[in-house]
C-alpha cells in the first residue's frame, strides 16, 4: 500500500458510502484512478466494507469485555471454535495477563451469564475468564 492507497482508505473510513469523484477532489487525482486503486485494494483483500448496527438501538444492547486465561497448547483451537461464536464481535491474542480478550454482545445480563456459563466456558482450554461489562460506551465502531 503506497500513501496514495493509504489516503483513499483513510477516507472510505470515514465514510465507506462517499463516491469515487468525491475522494479524487481530496487526494487530488482522477475518479478512474481512486476506482482503479479500490479494486486493487478490494481484490487483495486490503480493504473491506462491513455495516454494523448501533448497539444502543439493537436488542443486542449489553456489551462485555472478556479476558481469557487459555492452556497454551490449545490456544489456536480455542480461537477457532470462538471465531464461530455468535455473541462474540471481536476476538484478539493479547500480551499481558490474559491470553486473549473477546467483546461479546447480549440482550441482557441474564442473556450474558447464559453465553459464558454455557458456551463460553465449555470450550476445551479455557482455564479462566474475567469479564467487564461495558457501562457506558464513549465511542463505537467495529468492536461494538
Amino acid at each position: 500500500m503506497d500513501e496514495l492507497d493509504v489516503q483513499i482508505v483513510r477516507l472510505m473510513e470515514q465514510n465507506a458510502r462517499q463516491t469515487s469523484d468525491t475522494i479524487a477532489k481530496q487526494v487530488s487525482v482522477s475518479s478512474a484512478t481512486v476506482r482503479r486503486r479500490l479494486k486493487r485494494l478490494f481484490d487483495a483483500k486490503e480493504l473491506h466494507i462491513e455495516a454494523y448496527g448501533d448497539p444502543l438501538k439493537s436488542e443486542l444492547s449489553v456489551t462485555a469485555l472478556i479476558g481469557l486465561s487459555i492452556e497454551h497448547e490449545l490456544h489456536e483451537e480455542v480461537m477457532e471454535t470462538i471465531r464461530r461464536l455468535h455473541n462474540v464481535t471481536w476476538a484478539s491474542t493479547t500480551t499481558g495477563q490474559f491470553d486473549s480478550f473477546v467483546f461479546v454482545r447480549s440482550s441482557s445480563t441474564e442473556h450474558l451469564y447464559q453465553f459464558i456459563k454455557d458456551a463460553l466456558l465449555k470450550i476445551r482450554g479455557i482455564k479462566d475468564c474475567e469479564i467487564f461489562i461495558c457501562l457506558h460506551v464513549e465511542k463505537s465502531s467495529r468492536l461494538s
